[in-house]
């Protein structure tokens, strides 16, 4: 499997565009990762500070340069205003398998944005990437995300039991999978969708090497 991320892929639908992360997109950032509603079942901590969400921003970009991650930010179509985040937190090339992680600004629930936003990075994971299967690990308490992927084809492979240790708890966790063929079988049914704009931008941010990232 042969990844290649310096050349940015912008992403352009009907209502929406996916773009690599700037710096202007930080106080955005901020705002969704100390959200009560969008992390309540993130089990991770909020973001302490700007200068922290600078770090998890160029964190970002670091892996993409490593081709470890691809992380898009979801904007609307007729703005550049960052509304949400979306993208294959871990790329296992070995196996050909990504997995899913995403977050939407509270304002922008409920519109069908991420349903949107996830059948799109699915599509590139699958038909450009050669990524063969794609899970995405999920609170059981989660009930919206858990029907968003179950929307999308997403199926439960596994339930684990306490597994994840959070601010003082144990934490059971939910693995939702989705697999090439059950993809291309669902696209069959799909005749009519959209077609999408997929543009490589030869841009790519560069991080300063002293700054890191904590991960949860």
């Amino acid at each position: 499997m042969k990844l290649n991320f310096r050349i940015f892929p912008v992403i352009k639908t009907e209502r929406i565009v996916l773009r690599n992360f700037y710096k202007r997109d930080i106080e955005n950032i901020y705002n969704i990762r100390t959200c009560d509603e969008v992390m309540k079942y993130m089990d991770a901590p909020k973001m302490g500070s700007l200068e922290e969400t600078e770090r998890f921003l160029n964190f970002t970009l670091k892996t993409h340069r490593e081709e470890k991650a691809l992380n898009w930010v979801i904007t609307q179509k007729d703005s550049e205003e960052m509304i949400g985040y979306i993208g294959f937190w871990r790329i296992d090339k070995g196996h050909y398998r990504g997995e899913l992680g995403y977050a939407l600004d509270k304002n922008f629930w409920n519109m069908g944005i991420m349903s949107e936003a996830v059948e799109e990075v699915l599509k590139f994971g699958f038909e450009n990437m050669g990524l063969n299967s794609i899970e995405a690990n999920v609170n059981p308490l989660n009930t919206k995300s858990i029907n968003l992927l179950e929307k999308c084809g997403f199926k439960r492979e596994g339930y684990f039991r306490e597994n994840y240790y959070f601010n003082g708890n144990f934490i059971d966790t939910a693995t939702f999978s989705i697999i090439k063929k059950d993809y291309k079988s669902q696209q069959v049914f799909q005749p009519n969708k959209a077609v999408t704009k997929v543009k490589y931008l030869n841009k790519f941010v560069t991080a300063p090497k002293n700054l890191f990232f904590n991960k949860k």
